[in-house]
């Protein structure tokens, strides 16, 4: 499987809105990061990364990791990401309401061969915009 090896690295968090919410543009995202899961190999230089959304249904969070050697060839990990950000009405930008989102995401790591970066989508709930 695909996995991040030792090093530095990063995990890259896609956010997606429902359908007819955007995330408005200059708008806030925060992430707060905590390690849930082998927290001795998998290690935050941040534990919390402030962006301003870019306007549109989606945004990007990248997390920057570093991975300790690992003890085994394949370690299972687990971050738990919180996010804070404001949602308006895609057709009327001044209806906008703040949302927030907890999101656990498993990391594995691979003693060889691993990635530098991983991938995941996290759909931001509905709002009542």
């Amino acid at each position: 499987g695909v996995g991040l090896g030792p090093g530095e690295g990063s995990i890259e968090l896609c956010l997606q809105t429902e359908p007819g919410i955007e995330l408005s543009l200059g708008s806030p995202l925060r992430a707060t990061i905590e390690v849930s899961r082998r927290g001795d190999l998998l290690l935050l230089p941040k534990t919390e990364i402030r962006l301003e959304a870019r306007g549109g249904p989606s945004a990007t969070v990248e997390i920057p990791v570093r991975i300790a050697k690992l003890p085994a060839e394949v370690v299972e990990a687990e971050i738990v990401v919180t996010i804070h950000f404001m949602g308006c009405d895609a057709q009327d930008h001044t209806a906008c309401v703040p949302g927030r989102v907890h999101a656990r995401v498993p990391v594995r790591l691979i003693g060889q061969g691993g990635a530098g970066k991983l991938s995941f989508h996290v759909p931001l709930p509905a709002l009542d915009v």
